[in-house]
């Protein structure tokens, strides 16, 4: 129906029904192929079934929408819409229900649509138009019937539509109107009826049509995940919000035979525009601020900041970079409450300009063709969303699922993607989100099929590398002579997907890992050695090195992990998803091998203990509570022995990362920087035998993953750390930046952003000299 069963419907129908076929607003041809036919098309996976109505009377356009629509692959069901009494088709000419008229043109438009898909192709039309509104003028439409028309009102006969049953045996037709409960749907299926539009209680559809138990969700709970869904399209703090009344309309008859039906229509439209809090029947439903951590947010305009602090140091003169997922439509990006897993949506690009002590901030979406036959195929849009590297004169943003896409910074700090790089089409697979640049002599290499690109930014020749089955690759690592793969059993389970409605990731806990050491400049995997030790999981390496006959590996390792409890299914489980810093050594003479956690002093000291000497500090918190690790260091230490590590984790009860520093310049009693999230809220302090610092953010309020931005200097730790923070109970976001060298509590510089920044991925600085050296492909 126009105007009713939009997006925002269909989401609150599959909430209460999960297989009754939903339909679409009726949809004109030539909108889908002059204007933005993704806009129409990109249904959420939750909406299927859909049948699509399309609507027009030019053969060729109706031709090639239908053609779009196979792209598509998202309706299983077009339905040619005959019968629409909406003043924005009625009295436009050969449109709509004026098309009961001519019945010869609706039939070579039937015939063309059919030509061009490979799902059934129906009509939907009225009994009449005016005083033509006989039997034998009915059949010459044979596949479908309905109720009204534009100028008239008919009574619906069902005499009509049973006789038609009967007098086309081999044709399929479906009765809308006058169905108005469960036993009248059954009674018609029964007469011959092949399906039924039912203006009935949806809930009961999928038991007593479908024959299977229905989602058992009351009123109350149907509202509580339509919440959800506002928050992912409102956005608590969001901001370009769309028409309120629209995401209202369809639950105001939610409470139809309620008590407080009518309360709840007064005041459903004013309390939704708090997605907080809602008001139904007089009761507050509180909403989670949480829900809104990975929300759909719109592109900003250039928002000039200046910082709280001084930044002028020359090293921050550059931009901040850090990437994520942001949903790619209004009505896209439902977050499941139990869910702490972030949704995979398009790209969004948070940028911060820092010169001259002022700072930019600029959020963009990554540009790219949606018409690839790629793209609408499987609905999927290129994401990229995961990382970021800089090669090359230019700005690379990556995803192990595609090609790099270049993003040129301009000089204002605003964002622009240039498009795709093959490297003059000699990459023809997808590439790492994690590829490692050396500045030794400046090549990086990607895995899985193992290459090299020259500071040229030219690709040589593809090294295969055998494994015996899909893998998760997430990282490697590279020293100054080798590239160290990690052929580890976190297997690639499609059909287990399906049938068990597990992640497509499976880990085999009886499988060992193999570390495969290659010589960075290899023509072939023949001089590959591989190494086993005891079974893990590995998402980042923190670096590796080479010391005489061993190569040396420091990464971030998971014991048993299970997907599915990081997709928040399985939630008992987080407790025990924790990474733990090793050593992995792996001898090149003898073939030898061994790990372990060589960092056993590494603990997160409770606040209590912090006036303790270093031999009564109590209640240590094991590393081991560490799920989520983005370790990094100082970029010119890459494949080279470090001092100094910096990185990101969480705790069992929270989502988002904290800090910790580990300093092995004191062999005999190493320093320890952490900041640990407690439930009252974030904390950092700092523990050495000389000195101790404390420090804290408040409740609720979580940062992203840090780097590390070097001053030109001789020393490891003379930098600074720059990250976003988000504050939950604001809704803001803001940019702060601390001096890594003392950790102190007072930050260098805090830029206050305009709106919220969601959770994401990876982060990346571009100096201000590699701006000045970008280049256009």
């Amino acid at each position: 129906m126009m105007e009713w069963t939009d997006n925002h419907y269909r989401t609150l129908a599959r909430i209460i029904t999960k297989h009754a076929w939903l339909y679409t607003e009726m949809i004109a041809a030539e909108t889908l192929f002059t204007s933005r036919p993704i806009w129409f098309l990109a249904f959420s996976p939750q909406q299927h079934p859909i049948v699509l109505q399309l609507g027009g009377s030019n053969v060729e356009n109706l031709a090639k929408a239908a053609k779009l629509l196979m792209l598509t692959d998202t309706t299983k069901l077009i339905s040619s819409f005959c019968g629409c009494p909406s003043p924005k088709v009625a009295g436009h000419g050969c449109f709509g229900v004026s098309l009961m008229l001519k019945p010869k043109l609706v039939g070579e438009a039937m015939s063309a649509i059919a030509a061009n898909t490979n799902v059934p192709v129906t009509v939907k039309c009225r009994i009449g138009v005016d005083d033509h509104d006989s039997y034998d003028e009915l059949c010459d439409f044979i596949y479908k019937v309905s109720t009204l028309s534009p100028t008239r009102h008919f009574i619906f006969r069902y005499e009509y539509f049973y006789a038609l049953v009967r007098d086309f045996p081999d044709l399929r037709f479906t009765i809308n109107g006058g169905i108005t409960s469960v036993s009248k749907v059954n009674a018609a299926l029964k007469k011959g009826a092949h399906g039924v539009m039912p203006m009935a209680d949806a809930r009961t559809v999928d038991t007593a049509v479908y024959g299977v138990p229905s989602s058992g969700l009351t009123r109350r709970q149907v509202l509580e995940q339509y919440q959800v869904y506002g928050d992912s399209v409102l956005g608590t703090h969001g901001n370009g919000r769309p028409n309120v009344r629209d995401l209202v309309k369809p639950l105001l008859n939610l409470f139809h035979s309620e008590n407080g039906n009518s309360l709840w229509k007064r005041r459903a439209d004013a309390a939704f525009k708090e997605c907080r809090v809602w008001i139904v029947a007089g009761r507050k439903l509180e909403g989670d601020p949480g829900l809104c951590r990975f929300t759909h947010i719109w592109e900003s305009r250039e928002w000039r900041r200046r910082c709280v602090a001084d930044v002028h140091n020359e090293c921050l003169n550059g931009e901040f970079v850090r990437v994520g997922p942001n949903p790619k439509f209004d009505g896209d990006g439902y977050v499941n409450r139990s869910s702490s897993c972030l949704p995979s949506y398009l790209l969004m690009i948070h940028g911060v300009r820092i010169k001259d002590g002022k700072a930019t901030y600029v959020s963009r979406l990554l540009r790219h063709h949606v018409l690839s036959r790629k793209s609408f195929r499987s609905c999927q849009i290129h994401e990229a969303n995961t990382a970021l590297v800089y090669h090359h004169g230019k700005l690379l943003a990556l995803q192990e699922a595609d090609k790099p896409y270049v993003i040129k910074v301009l000089e204002d700090g605003d964002l622009q993607t240039l498009g795709i790089i093959d490297y003059d089409k000699r990459l023809t697979h997808s590439f790492t989100a994690h590829p490692k640049l050396t500045r030794l002599r400046s090549h990086t290499p990607p895995y899985l099929t193992y290459r090299v690109i020259s500071k040229d930014g030219i690709m040589h020749d593809p090294v295969p590398i055998t494994i015996s089955e899909p893998i998760m690759m997430h990282d490697f690592a590279i020293t100054e002579t080798y590239a160290i793969f990690m052929d580890l059993p976190m297997h690639f389970r499609p059909k287990e997907m399906v049938k068990e409605k597990k992640m497509i990731y499976s880990f085999d806990p009886t499988k060992k890992a193999r570390f495969g050491v290659l010589p960075r400049y290899a023509k072939d995997e023949l001089m590959i050695r591989w190494f086993e030790l005891p079974n893990c999981f590995i998402f980042h390496n923190a670096n590796a090195w080479e010391e005489e006959d061993e190569v040396v590996l420091i990464t971030c390792r998971l014991e048993n992990p299970d997907l599915d409890m990081v997709s928040g299914k399985v939630k008992e489980k987080l407790e025990n998803f924790g990474n733990e810093l090793y050593e992995m050594r792996f001898n090149m003479k003898t073939g030898s091998s061994f790990s372990k956690n060589n960092y056993p002093h590494l603990r997160l000291i409770s606040p209590e203990s912090m006036s303790a000497t270093p031999e009564s500090m109590s209640s240590p918190v094991s590393f081991v509570l560490i799920c989520t690790v983005f370790p990094a260091r100082k970029p010119h230490h890459a494949q080279r022995f470090f001092l100094l590590l910096f990185g990101a984790f969480r705790n069992r009860d929270t989502y988002m990362e904290q800090f910790w520093t580990v300093s092995q310049r004191l062999p005999e009693s190493s320093s320890l920087i952490c900041m640990q999230k407690l439930r009252q809220g974030k904390e950092c302090w700092k523990y050495e035998v000389i000195s101790k610092e404390y420090m804290t953010w408040g409740e609720g309020r979580y940062g992203s993953e840090a780097i590390y931005v070097p001053r030109e200097t001789a020393e490891e730790d003379d930098g600074y750390l720059i990250f976003f923070v988000h504050d939950e109970n604001t809704g803001k976001s803001c940019v702060t930046v601390i001096d890594a060298k003392t950790m102190s509590a007072e930050p260098v510089a805090v830029v206050e952003l305009p709106h919220r920044v969601p959770y994401g991925f990876h982060a990346l600085f571009v100096t201000e000299e590699q701006l000045q050296e970008q280049t256009l492909i």
